[in-house]
């Protein structure tokens, strides 16, 4: 055809990578214009820069095709183009009718990066024009069954090898943690009801990443994970994948005595004793 594209890049098409990715690309014959999306957002791109956060990447390239080629390979005459109209144009067919007079041709390249543990990449597909070679769950081989589709149900570090089935391409291979445990908070202090009536202590466990506390409804920070103020909690651990569990409870302290009130509290106490005490030697009368 009139217009070549190069695409190099460290990912296969349709594949998932933990790594960072790198395009380069370049018009060999024609024009061609290209947008990279993001999460179904345009960003802004240049041949060989590094893409290194998680998203679902899509490469579009639009190009024009040379005129005597595109009537080699689709037998449309100049004369069927002037009364063609975009209703009357296929939808799966890559080469469109732009209605701006050009002859253009589609190509597009999808892949997606990961970073971190994963709670929902629970199904792994093949890139194209691969097929799975091998799974490895915690350095032991796994059972995969069919080559076009794995279902991962236990959680741990995945291994996959990707290969070409008419050995042309070499092999590709991805590694990732399944994470979906909920995180959870180990609690001191809390009666039945979830109502605290001392100072509550909690410890998260191992595998999360924050802990929000919010009482009554407003967001609070705190120090040494103790909650020693009246009112409402909610307690939000999350951990890396996304998973997330909240705690409700609820602090109510009886008897709360400031300890500067209770020493302000004796001296006065002490002064009034002292006071009576000169008021009655003052006014004993002997007889």
């Amino acid at each position: 055809m009139g217009g070549y594209f190069d695409l190099y890049t460290t990912v296969p098409d349709c594949g998932i990578t933990e790594k960072d990715v790198k395009l380069n690309y370049n018009m060999r014959d024609g024009d061609a214009y290209i947008t990279v999306l993001k999460d179904g957002e345009e960003i802004s791109y240049t041949s060989g820069k590094i893409i290194n956060e998680a998203g679902c990447y899509s490469v579009n390239v639009v190009y024009d095709v040379d005129k005597a080629d595109y009537d080699e390979l689709t037998g449309v005459t100049e004369s069927d183009l002037e009364s063609l109209s975009e209703d009357d144009l296929d939808d799966d067919s890559e080469e469109y009718y732009t209605g701006l007079g050009y002859i253009a041709e589609t190509a597009s390249f999808n892949f997606r990066i990961i970073d971190g543990p994963q709670n929902l990449l629970n199904f792994v597909n093949p890139p194209r024009d691969y097929v799975i070679g091998s799974v490895m769950l915690d350095g032991k081989k796994a059972d995969f069954g069919d080559e076009t589709l794995f279902k991962a149900e236990t959680d741990g570090e995945y291994k996959f090898i990707f290969k070409n089935p008419e050995g042309k391409l070499p092999n590709y291979s991805l590694t990732y943690e399944r994470l979906t445990e909920i995180p959870t908070l180990t609690i001191e202090g809390v009666g039945k009801g979830g109502i605290a009536e001392e100072k509550v202590v909690f410890t998260p466990d191992e595998d999360y990443t924050e802990v929000q506390v919010s009482i009554n409804g407003v967001k609070i920070a705190y120090e040494g994970n103790v909650l020693t103020e009246d009112g409402l909690y909610s307690l939000v651990v999350s951990d890396a994948a996304g998973n997330s569990n909240t705690y409700m409870l609820n602090v109510d302290i009886p008897m709360r005595i400031n300890p500067v009130l209770v020493i302000i509290f004796i001296i006065a106490a002490g002064a009034a004793v002292y006071f009576y005490i000169r008021y009655v030697k003052n006014n004993i009368q002997i007889r």
